[in-house]
């Protein structure tokens, strides 16, 4: 009889509505002590059924079941049955069912992912069930004996009591001090709930009040306070014995299972946590039955990993191994036949690739339980298959990354590496041809560096004569990838009206391309292009490749790129760059250094470099080699240099060390014309120095922190002061000072500099030898940050000169009708001149007053305005210059000039002082100008500052098609020509009324089909605006402009400025170059067909460009030397003039500039220099000549006059006499600075 008879039988319901798992709860009951017998069911009613006809021994349920639950399950066994075990099975349970769980009886928690604990947990709940039917056994023999029940209460290990109906304790046995730490009689009278946790109070009520129609109910487990107030679980058995005489009470046996419920705790948690783990993993469960090779319960792991169907194993022993990659067949049935063989081993495990349904391998790695019997032979395999194809494919592409990386790394061209690391890629996945396309200098285009195909056919994609190989942002497929920054997918090449090389790809048989592009951080600084014959097996996993080394190759391929770029600006570099050692020889140096020196490269490596320096500069070079050797890097280090052809030139040197290479980094620059330079500069500023002397031009210095002024010569000069004896503190200066001049010199007084920052004043000076000198002084104070002065310095000139010259000018300002006027606002009194009463045609001894002044004024506007301007003068400190018309006091009407200007004191007005001027004879000139403007028939009106139109003459009107002049006249302009308003002319009216810049411009109005020249320029506050009609020569210039686009490829491919203009100044084309020029200098743009206008060049470059235009549509072909500042800078430019001739007549000229900056900047430093010392002696000639020549003028006119006064005349004879001395020496004074020549430094 076999083994298997004489184990104990064991009738097992399970409660389950998945077919496959109650065969793997009977699977793994398999081998187990007792001789299983198994009954299933899924339902409440069948539930029911199998409890009352089966009667298990015990039961298996999962929790969850269509219309039922465990729990359900659970409570209606427990209603008349509480020792059949009850463990639930489940493949997953909450904390809250756990605990609802237990409180209502149930023995275990197994977790479907834990079968192998499943015998264990049966074993044991059916060793509780003998325990608890042995104990109710006992407990019936202890109600028939009280002595026996009384010894058993005091000294058992569970906790007995006895309990009233009201659950107060009559009794309670000694084991409550060793189990709870509490005396029995601390319980007796107490009732039992006060030791309950309140959250099991309601549980524990509702199973004590069952014993009213139960003998005995199990309670709990629950919570019961003990001594420390700590919570312990306990578990009570509770027998209503009230009838029993001999009771009269309730027993209540309790067990402390505080220690059971915390391991069960650490349990489910501990299967709960594995449970997690196993869902989120992909692994296949199954069960290969050695003897006769059949697998079964794979779940449906085999469909959602490999698209197979369970039923695909089971109907073929030898789908697995059919389905093994070819080339790891042969290795994985060895590494399991090994295993299976040895008899020591229980695992095996391994790594192969597994045919999936759509035809793909995916990698697994399979390890799997040898089950053996008891001869050692294997007998089942129960394992798991793991898909790892991710993982191999993440694997490879590092590999494959870092075979990448390595190759971007090698030294050598940047193309050659290019091209190795399309050869790798097209290799790895199998893909045709590849090709790199990188991003342009500017980022504006895509071009092709590098291709690889791996069959000659693939050459038909590139034919010589194909040569569009570069695109722009979302152009063919390279520029849709760049645009779109992901992968992208062009299938049927052939057809693909957007793939410009169709005919190219089909004749190499390429019908598919992807593109991913390249990134560095967030940039697309390339694009990869692959072409394959056919669509891929595994989209996904090229995809994957493919964005990998677009997303990890990008920094590797823009150093590479760098590198290349940085060694051709080193080769290409004019300045000087190098790279030395610490052991005293250069090892690199690009061919400046060669071209400079004069040696070739290989002999400045093989010579020390202190021996190429120059003797004299070689001690000092050590001592910086020795900061570089330190660690710290030097910056514009210079010394001599000694040529090949033994010439010394001057270097500037920037270096960096790196001590761990033991090198030093150079970067040197040839300062050879600078040094020259500044040779003659020092020359300059002697010479400067003289010039000043002359002059009569002093520097000073004063230092608020230390109190110390400081003065130049040649204010010691001035000041006729002895620098030994005589010191320029401010008290010292303050006696110089003549007494009338010492309040209004503010330099005396250093409180009131508070808040000044430059300031220019006129005073006069007392010298030791008694002659009186007039100062012009210049003072600029420098505040710190906080607004306190820390220095200031000035500049003083003698005008002694001068100011007596102005003297005389004085009497002659009465000739021109000029008059002042003065109202003190304190005294409230007005002072009119004589030449003032005399315009207004008062007696000498006429007394004004501001409002008798007003009323000369003509009643209406004029009356008005002057009241307007005096008003705001008074209170905002507004200065006025009107004109405007007067009746004077013998009823004529008169057009006067009156000028306003307010002194203010603390903010507040305290005095108008202006002058007065009849200009009636000019404003009556004006009108009849107005009659010959009126007659002009191009356009022409004028508005004043505020927009109102003061002229409008008819053409205009007829022009602009508006209202007549008579109309206009006094209206705004913007209102009344609104059309100007929406055009440019807007913009430009108001730049030139703020900038008072003169500016011409060419407008098309749209509404009248009509193009004009405009000409605005700035006037009395206002604007004239003069226009032209150019329609006609406009269309001609657009014909022309047409023809001129043939040349833009041309001229754009230089960095010399190409335009040509026409004989109007109009734009006909322009490079690159040239418009790169105006925007850094100008911020200007100019289209073709438009003029180069101040606005875009500025006045000084207008001016000199007309000047040599004129000279060019002359027909003469020149070329001249141009200075421009551009951005801050100074450029020196060689323009070449060269004129159009159509039939004879030249049309416009084209011009070519050159950058000659670098050898002009030398020779102009020494010119400005002479050029200063030309206009300072040049400005003080030309300061008192004017002077000069009125005085001149008056001699003349008094020697002309009858009168025999013998005084006058010798006034005249004296003016006459100085006038022409001081002419003189004028002269003197400009001869000798023409002599000054800054090279040679003679004079």
């Amino acid at each position: 009889m076999p083994k298997e008879n004489s184990k104990k039988e064991l009738k097992v319901l399970i409660l389950e509505d998945v077919s496959s798992d109650a065969e793997l709860v009977k699977l793994s009951l398999t081998d187990f002590d007792y001789l299983c017998h198994f009954e299933v069911c899924s339902s409440k009613n069948s539930f029911s059924t199998q409890i009352n006809l089966f009667k298990p021994d015990i039961v298996l349920s999962d929790f969850n079941l269509p219309g039922f639950n465990g729990l359900a399950a659970l409570s209606q066994l427990r209603e008349h049955d509480n020792l059949t075990p009850f463990i639930f099975v489940t493949g997953t349970l909450t904390e809250e069912n756990a605990v609802e769980a237990i409180r209502q009886g149930v023995t275990d928690f197994i977790l479907k992912k834990n079968l192998g604990h499943l015998p264990a947990a049966v074993l044991r709940a059916m060793r509780e069930k003998k325990h608890k039917m042995d104990k109710q056994e006992a407990l019936s023999r202890l109600e028939a004996s009280e002595k026996r029940f009384a010894a058993l209460v005091q000294e058992g290990s569970d906790l007995i009591g006895v309990l009233d109906i009201e659950a107060n304790y009559l009794f309670v046995s000694k084991s409550s001090e060793r189990i709870l730490g509490i005396k029995p009689e601390v319980f007796v009278g107490k009732n039992a709930f006060d030791f309950i946790h309140p959250d099991d109070e309601a549980f524990v009520r509702q199973k004590f009040s069952a014993l009213t129609a139960n003998k005995r109910v199990l309670i709990g487990p629950f919570r019961f306070k003990n001594n420390k107030g700590d919570w312990r679980w306990i578990e009570t058995i509770a027998t209503n014995t009230l009838e029993e005489a001999a009771i009269k009470g309730i027993i209540v046996n309790s067990r402390d299972i505080t220690d059971k419920i915390e391991r069960e705790e650490a349990l489910r948690l501990s299967n709960e946590r594995y449970r997690l783990a196993s869902l989120a993993t992909k692994d296949i469960i199954y069960d290969w039955k050695l003897d006769n090779n059949q697998v079964t319960r794979m779940g449906d792991g085999i469909n959602r990993l490999f698209g197979y169907a369970q039923d695909d194993l089971q109907s073929d022993p030898k789908f697995w191994e059919q389905h093994v990659h070819p080339e790891d067949k042969e290795v994985a049935y060895e590494k399991l036949q090994a295993a299976l063989n040895t008899v020591t081993e229980s695992y095996c495990e391994h790594e192969y690739r597994f045919q999936k349904a759509d035809g793909s391998f995916a990698w697994v790695y399979d390890k799997g339980y040898i089950v053996r019997d008891k001869t050692g032979k294997a007998s089942r395999l129960v394992g798991a298959l793991r898909d790892v194809t991710e993982q191999k494919n993440q694997l490879a592409q590092k590999e494959l990354v870092a075979f990448l990386r390595r190759e971007i790394g090698t030294p050598g061209p940047f193309k050659q590496a290019a091209i190795n690391l399309l050869k790798l890629v097209t290799d790895f996945s199998g893909l045709e041809v590849g090709e790199l396309w990188l991003t342009a200098v500017d980022d504006t285009r895509l071009n092709l560096v590098a291709h690889f195909g791996r069959s000659r056919k693939s050459e038909a994609l590139y034919p010589s004569a194909y040569q569009n190989y570069s695109f722009g942002q979302d152009e063919g497929l390279p520029g849709k990838v760049w645009a779109s920054r992901s992968i992208s997918v062009w299938r049927n090449l052939t057809s693909n009206d957007d793939f410009q090389r169709r005919k190219e790809a089909t004749e190499a048989g390429l019908t598919i391309a992807y593109g991913t592009p390249i990134l560095y951080g967030q940039k697309v600084i390339g694009v990869f292009i692959f072409f394959d014959r056919g669509e891929h097996h595994s989209f996904t996993d090229l995809s994957n490749v493919l964005s990998t080394i677009g997303t990890q190759l990008g920094p590797d391929i823009q150093r590479k790129k760098l590198e290349e770029e940085l060694n051709s600006f080193f080769e290409l570099s004019t300045d000087i760059l190098a790279i030395a050692g610490t052991d005293g020889f250069y090892k690199k140096v690009n061919p400046a250094f060669s071209r400079i020196l004069g040696y070739s490269q290989e002999e400045i490596l093989t010579i020390p470099y202190l021996n190429l320096i120059h003797p004299e500069d070689r001690k000092k070079t050590i001592s910086e080699l020795t900061i570089l050797e330190s660690g710290m890097p030097t910056h514009n280090f210079e010394i001599r240099y000694t040529t090949k052809d033994n010439k010394e030139i001057w270097l500037s040197w920037s270096s960096t060390p790196l001590p761990e290479q033991n090198l030093m980094y150079a970067v040197g620059k040839d300062i050879t014309e600078k040094k020259k330079t500044e040779k003659a500069l020092r020359e300059s500023l002697y010479q400067l120095k003289t010039a000043q002397q002359i002059a009569k031009l002093g520097y000073w210095t004063h230092d608020f922190k230390t109190n110390e002024p400081k003065w130049a010569e040649e204010m010691f000069m001035i000041w006729e002061q002895d620098p030994a004896k005589w010191k320029p503190t401010f008290n010292n200066l303050k006696q110089t000072v003549h007494h009338e001049d010492q309040k209004k010199l503010l330099g005396l007084n250093l409180t009131k500099l508070e808040g000044l920052r430059r300031n220019s004043k006129e005073y006069r000076i007392e010298t030791p030898s008694g002659e009186t000198k007039w100062i012009s002084e210049i003072i600029t104070v420098y505040n710190d940050e906080n607004g306190q002065p820390q220095k200031m310095d000035g500049v003083a000139q003698d005008i002694t000169e001068r100011k007596k010259l102005e003297l005389l000018y004085r009497e002659i300002g009465q000739l021109a009708k000029v008059g002042a006027w003065e109202l003190d606002l304190v005294e409230q009194n007005l002072f009119w001149s004589s030449i003032t009463k005399e315009i207004h045609e008062v007696a000498y001894d006429f007394t004004p007053h501001l409002d008798r002044a007003i009323d000369f004024y003509k009643a209406g506007k004029s009356r008005d305005t002057i009241t307007r301007c005096v008003n705001m003068a008074i209170e905002s400190g507004i200065a006025f210059d009107v004109e405007l018309q007067v009746v004077t006091a013998k009823g004529n009407e008169r057009w006067v000039r009156a000028i306003g200007k307010p002194e203010l004191i603390n903010n507040k007005c305290v005095r108008l002082v202006g002058s007065f001027q009849d200009i009636h004879a000019r404003k009556v000139a004006e009108e009849e100008r107005k009659e010959i403007l009126e007659s002009i028939t191009d356009g022409l009106f004028a508005v004043d500052k505020t927009w109102k139109v003061i002229f409008w003459n008819t053409a205009a009107s007829q022009m602009l098609g508006v209202a007549k002049s008579e109309e206009i006249v006094g209206q705004e302009l913007w209102a009344e020509v609104p059309a100007l308003k929406k055009s440019r002319f807007y913009q430009q009216a108001h730049h030139v009324l703020e900038k008072q810049q003169p500016f011409v411009a060419v407008e098309e109005f749209k509404s009248r089909k009509r193009w004009f020249e405009i000409s605005l320029f700035p006037k009395f506050g206002g604007l004239s605006v003069y226009f032209k009609d150019i329609t006609k020569e406009t269309e001609q210039q657009q014909q022309i402009l047409k023809i001129k686009k043939n040349l833009d490829t041309t001229i754009n491919s230089t960095n010399d400025l190409i335009f040509s203009i026409d004989a109007n100044m109009r734009l006909i084309s322009a490079n690159r170059a040239f418009r790169d020029r105006l925007k850094a200098g100008f911020n200007a743009e100019i289209k073709e067909g438009y003029p180069i206008t101040l606005a875009s060049v500025g006045r000084e470059a207008m001016d000199k460009w007309k000047k040599h235009l004129a000279r060019a549509l002359t027909g003469e072909q020149f070329t001249v030397t141009e200075e421009d500042a551009v951005g801050g800078q100074t450029y020196y430019s060689l323009v070449s003039f060269n004129p159009f001739i159509e039939n004879g007549l030249c049309t416009g000229v084209a011009c070519f500039v050159k950058d000659v900056t670098e050898r002009t900047i030398h020779l102009n430093a020494i010119e400005e220099q002479n050029q200063r010392l030309r206009d300072i002696a040049w400005m003080q000639s030309h300061v008192v000549r004017a002077p000069v020549a009125r005085i001149m003028g008056l001699v003349d006119l008094v020697s002309s006059d009858s009168s025999t006064n013998e005084d006058k005349t010798k006034l005249l004879q004296y003016i006459d006499l100085s006038a022409r001395e001081l002419d003189e020496i004028i002269r003197d004074i400009t001869a000798k600075t023409a002599k000054i020549d800054p090279l040679s430094g003679k004079n």
